[in-house]
């Protein structure tokens, strides 16, 4: 969330300078939104927790089956998984931004050359007949 917009809602003094200009009916609307907001955060947090007692109950239940056989949970980890649990696993590589564009906002962007094209930068390819090349950034490493 934008820093500035948190730090005026979460100030009364900032948010009462925010909305003075607002109409009771537009406020009431405002906090209409943000309740529905709230209960949708609250619907998925009991979802989630919901989800975590139900995992839960079945690994109890799964510990309890083994308990029965006499057999614990390592019993079910084979070298060969063990293996692949300590085998390194390959790190992704931080690509460099290769083009600079601004955004709809104004705002100074980066892009990689990797994944789909920026819509900014489409649309000044399209509309201005600009190449992908005009907005390299200078000095930038090829990958």
């Amino acid at each position: 969330m934008n820093d500035e917009f948190y730090k005026t809602l979460g100030n009364l003094h900032s948010l009462r300078a925010a909305l003075k200009d607002m109409a009771p009916n537009d406020l009431r609307d405002l906090v209409h939104k943000l309740n529905i907001i709230i209960e949708e955060k609250d619907r998925a947090e009991k979802e989630a927790k919901r989800q975590e007692e139900e995992k839960i109950e079945k690994v109890n239940l799964l510990r309890a089956e083994l308990e029965k056989y006499g057999l614990t949970p390592d019993d079910l980890v084979t070298e060969e998984t063990k293996r692949d649990l300590m085998r390194p696993h390959k790190k992704t590589r931080k690509t460099n931004p290769k083009y600079q564009y601004i955004d709809e906002s104004g705002q100074t962007k980066t892009w990689t050359g990797q994944g789909r094209t920026p819509t900014p930068i489409k649309k000044q390819m399209e509309e201005k007949n600009k190449t992908l090349d005009d907005f390299l950034i200078e000095n930038a490493s090829t990958n």
